[in-house]
């Protein structure tokens, strides 16, 4: 179990302003776009834990930093179907995110894109849900997920 996700592929924007964001990069679980949705699919006792040591660190103004305001948010990212970071862990920066499901419905990973905010703006981010959603379930069923199984929110061990 760890405390953050970790970034393991991208495609660089031609935009000349672009996230420079390194493989193997370590992201906040509670104000990523993709540590929400990984979040999303997970138990009770991962947020609890999170929140408790060392707590959820304050990265711009827009940061959630209570376990009631996370809460929350995990549940409207389980009704939507996709994560929204609003400037939460770097000002500027707006991130739309999907959950992608392996073959046993456990989250396996999260499908993103990040711009600048002044790029994906609060008008655009329904356009770019709509195809992060798309993505992040042709990947999953890929992987052979199958919607109609339950989703498992439970850790590997």
């Amino acid at each position: 179990q760890t405390d953050y996700g970790i970034s393991i592929e991208k495609y660089d924007s031609p935009q000349p302003v672009s996230l420079d964001a390194p493989l193997g990069g370590r992201v906040p679980l509670h104000c990523t776009g993709v540590g929400k949705t990984l979040l999303a699919y997970q138990s009770e006792g991962l947020l609890a834990r999170l929140a408790k040591s060392p707590g959820f660190e304050r990265f711009t103004s827009h940061t959630l930093t209570s376990l009631a305001q996370l809460k929350k948010e995990l549940e409207k990212i389980r009704e939507q179907g996709y994560a929204v970071d609003n400037e939460e862990a770097v000002e500027g920066l707006r991130c739309v995110a999907g959950p992608v499901f392996d073959h046993t419905g456990r989250i396996l990973a999260a499908f993103s894109v990040a711009a600048p905010a002044t790029r994906l703006t609060p008008p655009r981010i329904p356009e770019i849900a709509r195809l992060v959603c798309e993505t992040s379930r042709e990947i999953s069923y890929r992987l052979g997920y199958n919607p109609a199984r339950p989703v498992d929110s439970s850790l590997p061990a």
